[in-house]
């Protein structure tokens, strides 16, 4: 069969601010709660990553090697704006101004994130997203940003995965901030989030008219484990009972009836939080096998050798994900258009560099999963886009750097990078648009 994607199709990589850069106090950034956390904890850090704030040319060349037409990547809060507000860091500034113009010489498209969990740690000791102020502060950074870079740039995500950078950093505490609060200051700090990115898409349309502005969101995805009108009907509901405390007021300007706790709503924020998007991105890994039960769906338990990424127990293979996950946004919320702005596969240190670097595990993932959003868009879904994750093994937040789900290997003493056999393929894939 014949797996080509639309003409129009932009493949791309992904990459995020404090798990590539490093320089984590170069060049007047200020501290973000990852570094407080990883510092205070004694745990292993972002402060090096990948050496990309060192080494981004050799990164923006990988990137024209592989030939993608677009890369996203985030935007470090505390390197432009070490405190969270002004004064702004010139140099922080200069950086990302050097990046966006190189990307843009060898013909690849800037898809930048303003925030990828990376909260100024100054902020955080004002309440963090606990306050109503952090929104403020965060819409005068989203217009700085536009104003600086609106020029070359003009595809913006607001936020990546809130449900994860929420919910393991205020409700687990397993990651920055390490917090544990209780429902109803849970439910506020989700508002505080989803008012904060209807001010800066405000922001950034009266700062440049014409920016092309969404979100980079993580949603539960059900899977029907039989693809029969019960089991359909099932994920349907499963996917509102797992997301529409955030997605519908997102897209319908609405909590939903059934949640256990609402938060304390001032007037006009509906309206302000559900601010239109352009397009949805959607970071899809693995899925939710559903099937009908006594609350309208059951999800299905797996067994106990179910094909699984070394070392991260999340990531199981369930390629129909990506198929289920952009039908499932289609179908309720109706969106202009669709990116998978994450997807990849997780390889394990233990082990050597030869083995690690031969993947071809990798590729089976990648290859059974772009089939599936091969189907999605067969059937009219508007998918326009891919964005591999990632283009390096990145400092993958509390595993450090333990796993590795990039094209390229990297020495994390040396910064050396080395392409891996998912390289050669995704290259392969990129310049023939379709999945080989």
């Amino acid at each position: 069969m014949n797996y080509r994607m639309p003409k129009s199709f932009q493949w791309g990589v992904a990459s995020a601010a404090y798990q590539v850069e490093g320089g984590w106090n170069a060049g007047g950034r200020g501290p973000s709660i990852w570094d407080t956390w990883c510092h205070k904890n004694n745990r292993v850090s972002g402060d090096n990553a990948c050496f990309s704030y060192q080494r981004w040319r050799e990164d923006v060349q990988l990137l024209k090697n592989l030939g993608v037409q677009a890369y996203r990547f985030s935007i470090s809060w505390p390197r432009v704006l070490p405190t969270g507000r002004a004064p702004i860091n010139q140099r922080g500034l200069d950086y990302y101004d050097r990046l966006v113009d190189a990307l843009l010489q060898n013909k690849i498209k800037p898809f930048v994130t303003l925030y990828h969990w990376d909260l100024p740690q100054a902020l955080e000791d004002t309440g963090g997203w606990q306050s109503r102020e952090t929104a403020y502060a965060y819409a005068d950074y989203a217009r700085l940003m536009v104003e600086r870079l609106g020029d070359r740039v003009t595809n913006w995500m607001t936020f990546n995965e809130i449900p994860t950078g929420i919910g393991k950093g205020y409700e687990l505490g397993i990651y920055a901030p390490a917090l544990k609060v209780k429902p109803k200051a849970l439910a506020l700090i989700y508002h505080h989030v989803l008012v904060a990115q209807g001010l800066g898409i405000r922001a950034m349309r009266a700062a440049r008219p014409g920016q092309i502005i969404g979100i980079a969101h993580d949603p539960f995805t059900p899977v029907p484990v039989i693809e029969d009108a019960a089991h359909i009907k099932a994920c349907a509901v499963a996917y509102e009972r797992l997301n529409a405390y955030l997605m519908d007021p997102m897209f319908r300007g609405t909590y939903p009836k059934f949640l256990p706790v609402f938060p304390e709503v001032k007037t006009g924020d509906m309206k302000l939080v559900s601010e239109p998007l352009d397009f949805v991105g959607l970071n899809i890994y693995s899925g939710l096998y559903t099937e009908p039960g006594k609350d309208g769906y059951q999800l299905v338990k797996f067994p106990t050798h179910y094909p699984t990424s070394e070392g991260l127990d999340w990531l199981r293979f369930i390629p129909q994900a990506l198929y289920w996950a952009t039908r499932h946004v289609d179908e309720r919320y109706g969106v202009k258009a669709i990116y998978i702005t994450e997807n990849g596969w997780s390889s394990d240190r233990q082990r050597d560099v030869a083995d690690w670097c031969n993947d071809v595990d990798r590729i089976l993932y990648l290859r059974c999963y772009l089939r599936e959003l091969h189907h999605a868009i067969s059937e009219g879904i508007p998918v326009r886009g891919y964005f591999l994750w990632s283009l390096l093994d990145n400092f993958e937040w509390a595993s450090g750097y333990s796993k590795g789900l990039g094209l390229y290997y990297v020495n994390h003493k040396t910064g050396e990078r080395r392409p891996k056999r998912s390289a050669g393929w995704y290259k392969t894939v990129v310049h023939a648009n379709t999945v080989v």
